[in-house]
């Protein structure tokens, strides 16, 4: 006879056990899933590594265009639109680079919470790298709502 209480599904063949990968990262604790914490914390700033180069290349350019020969031609939307870009752009390489520099001053012991804090912030980052790109395209091309006579 099972020890297991009722409604439960320990013991039982078949029954799924719940797998620590599964969990939210707000679950986690410190003092009992620290080797899951520490997985995902360092496999959140390996992804980062990957992010940041291509959002300070993505800046980089966006620091040469006004000085592109048909910058001085972009009407009203179009330097809007670039300076939204460029916006976006800073603020999706601080998005990226605060987790990591965080990483580096915190305390050992609020990993959960800096995991959970370092998830948003790769999430606010890879919004702003989003708006970077659509406003950026928007001051290149030609946006429909441009008036015609510059």
């Amino acid at each position: 006879m099972d020890d297991a209480p009722p409604g439960s599904t320990a013991g039982r063949r078949g029954a799924p056990e719940e797998d620590p990968h599964d969990r939210s990262a707000k679950d986690l604790r410190d003092d009992v899933d620290r080797k899951e914490v520490r997985q995902r914390y360092y496999g959140l700033l390996q992804e980062l590594r990957v992010l940041l180069p291509g959002v300070q290349v993505l800046l980089a350019f966006l620091f040469t265009v006004p000085f592109a020969s048909h910058f001085d031609e972009l009407d009203r939307v179009g330097r809007t639109a670039f300076a939204v870009s460029m916006c976006s752009a800073m603020a999706a390489t601080v998005a990226f680079v605060a987790p990591i520099a965080f990483h580096r001053v915190a305390h050992r012991r609020s990993r959960s919470a800096r995991l959970v804090w370092a998830i948003r912030m790769e999430a606010t980052g890879l919004l702003f790298m989003a708006c970077t790109a659509s406003w950026g395209s928007c001051s290149a091309t030609s946006p429909p709502w441009s008036s015609p006579g510059r």
